[in-house]
């Protein structure tokens, strides 16, 4: 403790003198048993104030102990022990700093970084699902009239699309997009897209079967070979090839994921929110 609180030990004394339940100690504390004295109508443990653990002082001198600095949990427990001795005086000391609404405001809490890894659905086909980084300075119709040209005239419109532009950049996109499709009619009020979902499938999957009927919810479907279709052997084994390779690359996608998860995750902890 910073100083001597003369009131604190005065009403510890008459506490002790009052107190039925630690006759025990009282027996041992008289007796100079075990490290136990008595000085000046205080009980002495090994040097230290002893103070029965259900005295109300016990919050006094943890308050006092702890607001001095507002440091954590182990100085402010070093502190009390440097003067009392109180059973249980650890997890009186860690419940009232968890607790501190000074600490609470002004602290960080020394933890780990919160929030598991959350990885993305591995693609079940091939463009169906797409990541797409763009260059500062570049027009908004400008980037849809390339990704419409480059990569939906190739490979159809993908089912979901993973983007670090912002939802205002998102939606004029989508927009654009599907205008230049024939989607969408401008003139109808439509507020704008922000992704594709299950709802606008059927919408895009009737639009593209008119001009291309290999087309299936607006990708480009690459099917799975059934080993007997193919009228040359050359192809047979190609088409065989082609499905034990691309089983290959989504098992090694899924074990870098599994292996991606772990590392972060080993690194952060599980934060649950609850509302309110």
């Amino acid at each position: 403790m910073s100083g001597a609180h003369f009131s604190l030990f005065d009403d510890l004394c008459a506490e002790l003198e009052q107190n039925e339940d630690i006759g025990a100690i009282r027996d041992q504390a008289l007796t100079g048993q075990d490290g136990w004295s008595v000085v000046d109508g205080l009980w002495i443990k090994d040097s230290k104030v002893f103070v029965p653990a259900s005295s109300p002082l016990v919050s006094t001198i943890i308050a006092d102990a702890h607001n001095t600095g507002h440091e954590g949990i182990q100085k402010t427990l070093h502190r009390v022990r440097a003067t009392f001795h109180i059973h249980g005086d650890r997890s009186r000391v860690r419940d009232y700093v968890l607790s501190c609404r000074v600490c609470q405001q002004n602290k960080t809490a020394s933890l780990r970084p919160g929030g598991l890894l959350q990885p993305l659905e591995v693609p079940s086909t091939v463009w169906a699902d797409i990541a797409m980084l763009f260059n500062e300075g570049l027009p908004p119709t400008t980037v849809d009239r390339v990704f419409f040209a480059e990569i939906v005239r190739l490979h159809g419109i993908p089912v979901s699309i993973v983007s670090d532009r912002d939802p205002v950049f998102t939606s004029a996109f989508w927009r654009e997009l599907f205008r230049l499709s024939g989607v969408i009619d401008q003139d109808s009020g439509y507020s704008g897209w922000l992704g594709l979902n299950t709802a606008t499938t059927p919408l895009i999957k009737h639009h593209w079967a008119h001009h291309h009927s290999s087309i299936q919810g607006g990708v480009w479907a690459l099917r799975s070979y059934d080993g007997s279709s193919a009228k040359l052997p050359t192809v047979d084994q190609q088409l065989k090839e082609r499905d034990e390779f691309w089983a290959q690359i989504l098992d090694r996608l899924e074990q870098a994921q599994q292996t991606q998860k772990a590392q972060h995750d080993r690194g952060h902890r599980e934060v649950v929110f609850t509302p309110g």
